[in-house]
């Protein structure tokens, strides 16, 4: 990616500000590697049922953040169809994600009936509240899977749907629950994301698209690699066993994160991540028509999300 992008940006790049545009880099980069790693953190310390759906709130988040950083002021319109879709988001991810989604097989939200396994998979704990969530195995920064302790007088029939308080109830009350500080960790990500993508904005407009790609591909890569020899360096093993693999999907990114780029040169960003949200529109029908999965359930926030997006694209700005 990084060649790529020196052979196409190198050549003639004249930047409208290169000590802004170095600094733009810099911070990008820096906040993509940290909330990949703060990611990965929260979902193995919390339910996904209470991590992931937070990340449908990025476009909320970038309404305020584009507006500080960029200057950009979306129609009426156009911030309804971003709160629709994040709304819409929100909420298919808390659907996807809930312990008793009936598209779910059913070994993944059994709770572990013997207290010694250590490899049962998804583990149930039921909260202080009578709710449930379901649990991934905890991974450490090294790999190495950790068990969760949970409730052993849990059962099927204490399960119901996370979530049932509103979204900014339980915003406002992640502070004072020590359990679920992985939804902290992940509504921080989200924020990130919104500030990342503004600068993502900021680096095209200083420099070039593809001189802005090479130099964040070419920071990433290397912390990265510093992080990975430091931490885990059995992992570059991967590289041999598993190249053509990391390749394409290394291609697919490179191609995803080009259009993201072009894209936000033409139109408010905080548009362009809000229709990037709805790729889990795609997630939804494939599932239901490759997997033969039941998406009954998801299909009014699929709506939902659609609508939406038709105020995105009817908007003037877009």
């Amino acid at each position: 990616g990084v060649g790529v992008g020196i052979g196409g940006g190198y050549s003639g790049v004249q930047f409208l500000d290169f000590h802004m545009f170095v600094i733009v880099v810099c911070c990008s980069s820096t906040l993509l590697v940290a909330t990949k790693v703060l990611y990965q953190l929260a979902i193995s310390s919390s339910p996904l049922s209470l991590t992931v759906p937070y990340i449908a709130l990025t476009p909320a988040f970038l309404v305020g953040t584009a507006f500080i950083l960029v200057g950009e002021q979306p129609t009426a319109i156009g911030l309804a169809g971003v709160g629709i879709v994040t709304l819409g988001g929100y909420l298919l991810s808390r659907v996807a994600t809930s312990p008793d989604a009936t598209d779910v097989p059913k070994h993944s939200y059994d709770v572990a009936s013997n207290p010694k396994d250590e490899g049962d998979g998804l583990l149930q704990d039921a909260r202080e509240d009578g709710s449930a969530a379901m649990y991934q195995p905890s991974m450490g920064l090294g790999g190495k899977a950790t068990r969760r302790s949970g409730s052993s007088g849990s059962s099927m029939d204490k399960l119901t749907m996370v979530g049932s308080r509103s979204c900014w109830e339980r915003i406002t009350q992640l502070p004072r629950q020590p359990r679920l500080s992985g939804s902290l960790m992940m509504l921080c990500v989200a924020a990130a994301w919104s500030i990342t993508a503004s600068l993502d904005k900021l680096g095209v407009r200083y420099g070039s698209l593809w001189t802005y790609f090479a130099a964040q591909r070419l920071i990433i890569g290397a912390m990265c690699v510093l992080y990975l020899l430091r931490t885990a360096p059995e992992t570059f093993r991967l590289l041999r066993s598993h190249f053509w693999i990391l390749l394409a999907i290394s291609l697919v990114e490179m191609c995803a994160l080009v259009v993201f780029l072009e894209a936000i040169k033409f139109i408010l960003v905080s548009y362009v991540v809000a229709l990037k949200r709805s790729n889990v529109l795609l997630s939804v029908l494939v599932g239901g028509f490759v997997f033969k999965e039941n998406i009954a359930r998801r299909l009014p926030y699929v709506v939902l999300m659609l609508c939406g997006m038709t105020c995105i694209v009817l908007d003037p700005k877009s």
